[in-house]
């Protein structure tokens, strides 16, 4: 097979590579992660989650805006009242 041909499918650094080596940085890192996730005590992303979203919903219950009453310039679908 010529390597020069127009249709030769290369790799970017020019040399083939096989699964485990193109792969090998994927399963070191699940490795370390299995290895941290066992030996130290990891927060509970879900639950970190949760909580900042009930902080979130607090505070914009706490900060919004009053809604606009009908005596004030717009009427009832928004619209600026021209009288």
């Amino acid at each position: 097979m010529d390597i020069n041909h127009p249709t030769c499918i290369r790799s970017n650094t020019g040399s083939e590579m096989g699964i485990i080596r193109s792969s090998f940085s994927f399963m070191l890192g699940t490795g370390f992660g299995i290895y941290v996730a066992q030996n130290y005590d990891v927060p509970n992303i879900h639950k970190l989650y949760k909580t900042g979203l009930v902080m979130v919903n607090h505070y914009e219950q706490n900060y919004r805006k009053p809604k606009a009453t009908s005596s004030d310039d717009h009427d009832d679908d928004g619209r600026l009242n021209r009288s």
